[in-house]
């Protein structure tokens, strides 16, 4: 990677460039994923005023948000799930009569008030 925007050429202030995930997955830093954008061309990139195809990058297939993140439904299932409670219990070296299982409304509740981001 260059010190220099990857679409404009920017290189006078090294501290305005930016790193832009193409796939939009920040937690994919590998360097086929990243491209150095000043902040212009990175706020227009993100406003859609151009593509990286319009500098010769493929743009990767995007990653969903979350992707990789339990929904609510299957959060409240392993929560209740007798097995890995147990499990979890046991590895933790923690006594089953200090913990409470929420009940199914209360874990719909949680998923509703602290939904994940």
């Amino acid at each position: 990677m260059t010190d220099k925007c990857s679409r404009c050429g920017y290189s006078e202030f090294p501290n305005m460039l930016q790193i832009h995930h193409m796939n939009h997955d920040k937690f994919n830093n590998n360097p086929n994923n990243l491209i150095l954008l000043c902040m212009n061309c990175h706020f227009s990139l993100h406003r859609h005023c151009w593509r990286l195809e319009d500098i010769g990058l493929k743009t990767p297939p995007r990653v969903k948000r979350n992707a990789n993140r339990p929904t609510p439904e299957e959060m409240m299932r392993v929560a209740t799930e007798k097995p890995l409670l147990d499990e979890i219990l046991e590895r933790l070296n923690i006594p089953e009569r200090f913990i409470k299982t929420p009940s199914e409304s209360e874990m719909r509740q949680i998923a509703r008030e602290k939904p994940i981001l």
